[in-house]
């Protein structure tokens, strides 16, 4: 009886696979890919670009779904109503696909000077767009915004943003980016304490690694700057601008801080020794 059960229960698992393989199994269809952007805002300072020429910034897009052995386009529109100061001449954008064999790609926006950057600033908004290639992307991660100026912004860099926001405090204005640059020299704005592979390896000129070392003693040279120059002036020591933002959390983009203006420098500072 236990025979008959056995050879029973084999034949029906036979019956089952040879059903089974007989039906087609469905793969993921490339149609069914969509678009995020990788960040959500790009910034671009013309404060040291004494040449004030035509910049290209690139806006990294990343693609979820698998790969294609063609090349797809990817669709995008500019939102009018939230963009700022800005007039179809100030930008152009290129027309961007995605490559055969990857997922990743970006929109190579070229940004124009104007002389009225040297006390605003511009603001391009983006949208991505289902086409015959992409559905529709996570809602947020379809847009981003490309902004530029003639003032000091803060770093576009995450790796950047996050160190100053780690080793020297969660305040960031125009005066303190100034500040940092009177201390340490324009390296500052390229000297990360996170190794991030990826960005070293593809912008070797943008990030440069410290060691935590120099990170303790960077920390204690910022606070001793700060307080032998409100010693000597103890009636204008260092105050923030007033575009000064604290930020919870480094991952905040700009203007999602809370006001810090009025602030001392000294105020706000991280003590990391």
């Amino acid at each position: 009886m236990k025979s008959l059960i056995k050879y029973g229960l084999g034949f029906v698992v036979c019956l089952f696979f040879a059903s089974c393989s007989d039906e087609k199994v469905e793969f993921y269809n490339a149609k069914d890919c969509a678009l995020n952007f990788s960040t959500k805002e790009v910034q671009y300072s013309y404060a040291k670009n004494l040449e004030k020429n035509d910049v290209v910034v690139q806006v990294p897009i990343t693609v979820v779904g698998p790969t294609t052995d063609f090349d797809r386009e990817v669709s995008f529109t500019v939102l009018r109503d939230s963009s700022r100061n800005v007039a179809e001449g100030d930008y152009s954008i290129a027309p961007c696909v995605v490559k055969a064999g990857e997922l990743s790609s970006r929109l190579d926006v070229t940004i124009k000077y104007s002389e009225e950057l040297a006390d605003t600033s511009k603001l391009l908004s983006l949208q991505l767009v289902e086409n015959d290639y992409f559905g529709a992307g996570m809602k947020g991660n379809d847009m981003a915004s490309v902004l530029w100026t003639d003032l000091l912004v803060r770093p576009h860099q995450t790796t950047i943003w996050r160190t100053w926001w780690f080793w020297f405090g969660r305040t960031y204005s125009r005066n303190f980016h100034e500040l940092l640059i009177t201390v340490f020299g324009d390296e500052v704005e390229i000297t990360s304490y996170y190794a991030v592979t990826s960005v070293i390896e593809e912008h070797p000129e943008f990030v440069r690694v410290a060691t935590l070392p120099y990170w303790y003693a960077a920390n204690r040279k910022l606070r001793d700057y700060v307080e032998a120059y409100d010693k000597a002036h103890p009636d204008a020591p260092l105050m923030h601008s007033d575009d000064a933002q604290y930020y919870s959390s480094y991952a905040l983009g700009v203007g999602q801080g809370v006001s810090r203006a009025g602030y001392t420098i000294a105020s706000t500072l991280d003590r990391r020794y």
